[in-house]
């Protein structure tokens, strides 16, 4: 498993624009490409801590260890 945080760039009329905030990449065992997910924060451990948490929580679910998320929010209401 691989994963990364990263501003994502991007060029606008040309000229090239760093976002302020991280996304992550990610790739689960079985997985033929790299998921990528905005993070939304800007300061880059929060993102690594971030993302470190959502790959658990993936890994977790495909083990079976824990309920898929759609589970467990339907039980919760």
């Amino acid at each position: 498993m691989k994963c990364f945080v990263f501003k994502p760039k991007r060029k606008p009329g040309g000229k090239a624009a760093v976002s302020t905030c991280y996304s992550g990449r990610y790739r689960l065992s079985g997985d033929f490409r790299d998921t990528t997910i905005a993070l939304g924060v800007s300061d880059k451990q929060v993102a690594e801590a971030k993302l470190r948490r959502i790959v658990q929580e993936l890994e977790r679910e495909g083990e079976g260890l824990i309920p898929s998320r759609k589970l467990r929010d339907g039980l919760r209401r």
